[in-house]
């Protein structure tokens, strides 16, 4: 998965903050919606992935029939 550096920074905070014990009370609003933002684009690109790979299997198929 290819990650802008602003992406990685912002896991990273959020990941830091999460490690070091800062509960999400603690977490501030901006790191709950960079944290979402990362997620929803991580579920983005899995959902793309998918279909891609579901297109491939799609054309795949009728390819191998017409072999046999």
């Amino acid at each position: 998965m290819n990650r802008t550096t602003d992406e990685n920074k912002e896991l990273t905070t959020v990941t830091l903050d999460m490690v070091t014990g800062a509960g999400m009370s603690d977490m501030s609003e901006v790191h709950s919606m960079r944290l979402q933002t990362v997620m929803d684009n991580r579920s983005k690109f899995f959902q793309t992935l998918s279909n891609v790979m579901k297109k491939i299997d799609d054309t795949s198929d009728p390819i191998v029939q017409n072999i046999r």
